[in-house]
């Protein structure tokens, strides 16, 4: 009498590997998309303590925002003099490293955390674009930033750029005006973008402007002077821009163009 087997059919095999690559293709990007949202939610984190602390710098130094440039610049000539007090994320030099060790908001122990200035996203991803003459590789790979403060929250007071009266600047407006944004690490090949982009920190040059970048599902993380933050496709800020929403009362600059993004950070 003949013993009946008990193992797998080739055709039963067959069946079990095409259903198990089925699901593998279903299932994969649903892992990948659920991986990208916690990289997003833990930007848009770090843009909150951000705002809060840009809000607990300007409560502590009687209403003055915190400077934008590492520098006084002087228009009409090129010198640059570096201030007395730091940028907010410790930009040590135009188009230079940056320490955010050194930044007002590290040394005023407002943040304690390294990591809540660069977005998990960016973490080993390369800053390259205008940025790319000035670092070596290692310092390319390991930026340690991945925000801008908009330079509308300093603005031209005489000679040199300077911190504003921030309740003054957005009165009325705190949930329109921007504050930060997850700035691009790379070169925009945007049909709307005319200069060599990508992340810069230092003062606002034609060649560096803070441009949004567009990881986060084809859009970027952004917060306001309101403290809150939000989800915006590169259009959308696009069209914010161009309305002037951004504008801070007394603003002096022209908010039609990204030149407008202020030189620290992506």
């Amino acid at each position: 009498m003949r013993r009946q087997s008990t193992g797998f059919t080739l055709i039963e095999l067959l069946v079990v590997i095409a259903i198990v690559a089925i699901l593998a293709a279903i299932l994969f990007p649903v892992f990948i998309n659920a991986k990208e949202r916690a990289r997003q939610s833990k930007c848009c984190s770090n843009l909150k303590q951000l705002s809060t602390a840009f809000l607990l710098y300007v409560d502590a130094n009687n209403g003055r925002t915190p400077r934008v440039s590492p520098y006084n610049h002087w228009p009409g000539s090129n010198e640059e003099v570096p201030p007395i007090v730091p940028n907010w994320c410790g930009t040590q030099q135009t188009f230079g490293a940056t320490d955010v060790k050194k930044g007002s908001f590290w040394m005023g122990g407002y943040i304690r955390t390294a990591g809540v200035f660069i977005c998990p996203t960016d973490v080993g991803r390369p800053a390259t674009g205008c940025t790319a003459f000035a670092l070596n590789s290692p310092q390319q790979r390991d930026y340690p930033l991945s925000y801008s403060l908009t330079q509308e929250m300093n603005q031209v007071s005489g000679s040199c750029y300077m911190p504003v009266v921030f309740e003054a600047a957005v009165a009325g407006r705190s949930g329109q005006v921007l504050l930060f944004e997850h700035e691009s690490r790379t070169a925009h090949t945007r049909p709307d973008k005319s200069y060599i982009q990508g992340i810069n920190d230092g003062l606002n040059l034609w060649i560096g402007a803070d441009l949004p970048d567009d990881v986060h599902y084809n859009g970027t993380t952004v917060s306001y002077a309101d403290g809150h933050t939000a989800w915006r496709s590169y259009d959308q800020l696009t069209t914010e821009r161009n309305a002037g929403r951004w504008r801070v009362h007394g603003s002096t600059y022209r908010n039609a163009s990204w030149g407008n993004w202020d030189v620290p950070c992506p």
